[in-house]
């Protein structure tokens, strides 16, 4: 986009810097002059691609808009993510608690014939 714009720059300098051009033929096409045909199909290509630059710089502008409004998204679910994490990670040491104490009550009714969920 950034290469395109340059172009179009370099395009309307050379445009407007030119005062004679040499046609396909070899021929001089002439000097620009105001109200000349010349100089009318110039300007019209000159105002064109103004209308281009202008056009790309607006498509430049919502897409930095679109990157922007993306980046923010991203962070929100970035931090979502680390959310859902902590609490996936939580629920694990709750059920490896849970696993140790059931374990822990097997281990005292197998070998000491301890009930302990008798009251």
């Amino acid at each position: 986009m950034q290469q395109e714009l340059a172009k179009l720059q370099l395009e309307i300098q050379r445009i407007q810097s030119s005062k004679s051009e040499i046609g396909d033929d070899g021929v001089s096409i002439g000097p620009v002059q105001a109200g000349s045909v010349r100089y009318s199909e110039l300007r019209r290509q000159l105002d064109r691609m103004k209308e281009e630059l202008l056009q790309s710089d607006a498509t430049r502008e919502d897409l930095k808009l679109k990157v922007q409004q993306q980046e923010k998204e991203m962070q929100t679910m970035q931090q979502r993510i680390d959310e859902l994490t902590v609490s996936n990670t939580i629920k694990i040491i709750k059920n490896i608690i849970l696993l140790i104490l059931f374990s822990t009550l097997l281990y005292l009714e197998k070998y000491f014939g301890i009930n302990a969920t008798e009251g």
